[in-house]
């Protein structure tokens, strides 16, 4: 009897475990889910692409470093390494570039860069 309480105790340990690491894994950061599913519509893929996004919504960065500084902005779509990665709160930007197409920019709406080290 006792065998199975220590046994029924290991297994509910190791499930709840499991569980607060699948809450942990689905949250972004350094293990973003998969396929750079975010809540609000936004899609990361790229080591810290969004990786300091809070209520920001409908963006898209993919490379690395990608839209990382973005907090609230929204409708934001970078692609490249380091596209768009002082943005903070800036929206409707698109920048496309290898390496930090709008990279600078912070707050600003509504810009378009394509190419390398842009705008």
């Amino acid at each position: 009897m006792n065998l199975f309480r220590s046994t029924a105790t290991t297994a509910i340990i190791v499930l709840a475990c499991f569980a607060l690491w699948q809450t942990a894994y689905a949250t972004g950061g350094l293990n973003p889910p998969p396929d750079g599913g975010y809540a609000n519509d936004n899609t990361a893929e790229g080591d810290f692409a969004l990786f300091s996004l809070t209520t920001g919504s409908r963006n898209t960065a993919l490379g690395f470093q990608a839209l990382s500084s973005d907090t609230s902005g929204s409708v934001n779509a970078a692609i490249g390494r380091r596209a768009l990665l002082s943005n903070t709160t800036g929206s409707f930007n698109t920048a496309v570039g290898a390496t930090g197409a709008l990279r600078n920019n912070t707050t600003g709406s509504f810009n378009t860069a394509v190419g390398g080290v842009t705008l």
